[in-house]
């Protein structure tokens, strides 16, 4: 559930910005790209701290602003609630995240051939038409790896949501490397905990070599 909330916009947010900012009448391009990936450089320790303290229940700043908007009558157990933690611990991935991607998309856009866009533009296709039917297919391969990497990184969220929610109410914040940390150094099952992280490996190894597969016919 984290993972679907928030890889998908995180990855659709990363590909309009891309596309926007990859314009020639863009200005201060190099700002925006700078600042849009300024929370990349965040580490998840700060992130989780940052976002504890302004989604508190009591002190935070999230809900005193919602109530002096008159937007709820009561604070918000935002990490006392299963779906709004969970809602929260996306929110944030995607907010750490989409830079980075955007990076990738952009340097996916470079290698579009000019001439191509330019032949476009001349047979009368607008900005929104040459990005849905030369730019996007041409980004497939990016699209492939940012998507791949992503379901790979979802698998091992951790820092995040053990500072921000710990396993949240009703373990609805619990990963798989949060499982794995728990079971091993909170419980001493360390057989088990091992088992976790074989079968994680595995995992992450098959959707790797899949990765490769899929490059090497694209290519």
């Amino acid at each position: 559930v984290i993972w679907s909330i928030s890889i998908v916009p995180q990855l659709s947010l990363a590909l309009v910005l891309a596309l926007i900012l990859s314009e020639k009448f863009v200005r201060g391009k190099h700002f925006f790209r700078a600042v849009f990936y300024f929370p990349n450089l965040v580490t998840p320790v700060s992130i989780g701290v940052l976002f504890s303290l302004l989604f508190d229940w009591q002190t935070g700043v999230a809900n005193k602003a919602l109530l002096a908007l008159h937007l709820v009558g009561v604070p918000v157990n935002w990490l006392g609630d299963p779906f709004l933690s969970r809602i929260l611990v996306a929110g944030v991935i995607c907010w750490q995240w989409f830079g980075y991607n955007m990076l990738l998309y952009l340097a996916g856009l470079q290698s579009v051939p000019d001439e191509i866009v330019e032949a476009a533009k001349v047979d009368g296709a607008n900005s929104v038409q040459v990005a849905t039917r030369i730019q996007i297919p041409l980004l497939r391969p990016v699209i492939l790896f940012t998507l791949i990497t992503s379901i790979i990184g979802g698998m091992q969220i951790f820092d995040v949501p053990y500072l921000l929610t710990g396993v949240g109410p009703d373990n609805s914040t619990l990963t798989i490397v949060m499982y794995l940390y728990n079971t091993a150094f909170k419980d001493s099952r360390y057989g088990y905990a091992s088992t976790i992280a074989y079968s994680t490996f595995v995992l992450i190894a098959l959707l790797s070599m899949a990765t490769f597969r899929l490059g090497r016919s694209r290519r």
